[in-house]
């Protein structure tokens, strides 16, 4: 087991990589994944070597191999994959966990091979340095907008261009997230986080993902979870007018847990005695039942 990273390994996130539960950090010229973007993959907090919400990551895995129509591994194949990865060496106490899932290889051409066998990748990083706290977001708008898909809505597909020119607007803006829209200019989420938002007359929203969105892991636990708060949280169509009136906006994501908005557009985010007990109340009762990393 290795304690500590190469030369060569320490200008690197990266600590461990599988392919079909092998060391490898590459994959074919023929693999869909490369060439469609026909796949999956999910992001796990990994802490002292244990996967966070693993049934909820599976599951939403399951769900997108069924509407992609893509065989999906059995949980004990990821899981044998983990163990493989976590004994060839000593993780820090807090990691990123991605599985990647394609649909296999073929030759050119949309039409998949009914014959292909998938894909599985799982690849172990550090946990990063911006990751690490708790500090309010610089938050700016995406011009990009989220195209109206119901057969994708949901899953984390691996067809990401939209997220990807919209983190170039953010990292542009000098900002820590970005908020999008789809086409029809209603809120959808981040650019790699589900949005919550605050209103005056105390109501707690989320946009509702019909044609569009990831149905994000920690957005379903504080949903679940707000009732046992005393919360009530809508999920409705936002518009651009109430993401401007509200009194908090706040982010969350599998990494993150909950992130509140600091500043919206350059403006500061008020501080309101509601939504000031409201990030903390979900937060702590999620960390009391060991939902947050």
């Amino acid at each position: 087991m290795i304690d500590s990273l190469s030369p060569h390994e320490s200008n690197s996130n990266q600590l461990v990589a599988l392919v079909n539960g092998r060391p490898s950090t590459t994959l074919s010229i023929l693999d869909r994944a490369a060439a469609y973007g026909d796949g999956l993959f999910e992001t796990v907090a990994l802490v002292d070597g244990q996967p966070q919400n693993w049934v909820r990551h599976y599951r939403r895995l399951a769900r997108g191999c069924a509407q992609l129509f893509i065989d999906c591994p059995r949980e004990e194949l990821w899981q044998n994959d983990l163990d493989r990865a976590i004994a060839l060496r000593t993780l820090p106490k807090l990691a990123i966990l991605k599985l990647t899932l394609s649909r296999g290889e073929s030759q050119r051409g949309y039409a998949p091979d009914p014959a292909a066998s998938p894909t599985r990748v799982l690849q172990l990083s550090r946990w990063p340095i911006s990751i690490a706290n708790d500090l309010p977001l610089t938050v700016t708008e995406c011009s990009t907008r989220l195209g109206l898909n119901r057969a994708l809505v949901g899953i984390k597909h691996l067809n990401r261009l939209e997220q990807v020119l919209g983190a170039r607007e953010v990292l542009h803006a000098k900002a820590d997230e970005g908020i999008m829209f789809d086409v029809k200019d209603r809120v959808i989420s981040g650019t790699r986080s589900n949005i919550f938002i605050v209103l005056a007359d105390h109501r707690v929203c989320t946009p509702l993902l019909e044609e569009s969105g990831v149905a994000g892991i920690m957005r379903e636990i504080v949903l679940e979870q707000s009732a046992v708060c005393g919360i009530t949280i809508q999920e409705t169509a936002i518009s651009r007018t109430d993401l401007r009136l509200a009194e908090e906006i706040f982010f969350t994501n599998s990494l993150w847990g909950i992130r509140p908005a600091g500043t919206y557009l350059q403006a500061r985010q008020g501080t309101r005695t509601l939504s000031s007990r409201l990030g903390t109340s979900l937060r702590a009762h999620l960390q009391q039942r060991q939902l947050l990393p």
